[in-house]
């Protein structure tokens, strides 16, 4: 946690919400650490934006087993592609998951498929897609999603090639 200027002290055990925003380049260095630390178990927001994580981070973001409290997750401006992100919300960590913002990824239309196929969130009721190259071929998959039902706020702003009929 030193890169970070963090380390573990009194009071961590009681965090919910941590906040990490990366002004450039990687934050593999101690975030790999922070994701697995004991100290962050009750922690039910994390937000990772402008991240760009490597596979070392973004496998232990995958299988953050402290963070099984999880309700809302952002990792906005990363570099979040299809894949990396089926991944991360594939992790049985995430089951509590109830708000997530990919917003600004590349994700695309795979993506939308993979969180579309995706039932560990089941219980998501907020969904960030601004920004994502989102076409009415992946809005439709997210739309016939039967893990996505409880869907309550979804944001598609950003996404151009969305038509009027698409949104329908």
């Amino acid at each position: 946690y030193a890169y970070l200027g963090l380390a573990p002290a009194a009071g961590w055990d009681r965090l919910e919400a941590l906040v990490i925003e990366i002004t450039y380049g990687h934050f593999d260095v101690g975030v790999r650490d922070l994701l697995t630390c004991q100290h962050l178990a009750r922690v039910t927001e994390l937000h990772l934006c402008n991240a760009r994580p490597r596979d070392q981070t973004r496998q232990a973001l995958a299988t953050a087993l402290p963070l099984g409290r999880l309700r809302k997750l952002g990792l906005a401006y990363g570099e979040v592609t299809p894949a990396i992100a089926a991944g991360i919300v594939q992790s049985p960590a995430l089951l509590a998951l109830t708000e997530l913002d990919l917003s600004r990824n590349d994700l695309g239309d795979e993506g939308a498929a993979a969180l579309a196929e995706c039932p560990q969130l089941s219980r998501l009721t907020v969904l960030n897609l601004s920004g994502v190259r989102l076409t009415d071929r992946g809005l439709r998959r997210l739309i016939a999603s039967p893990y996505l039902t409880g869907l309550r706020e979804l944001d598609l702003s950003n996404n151009p090639q969305l038509s009027a009929a698409g949104v329908r």
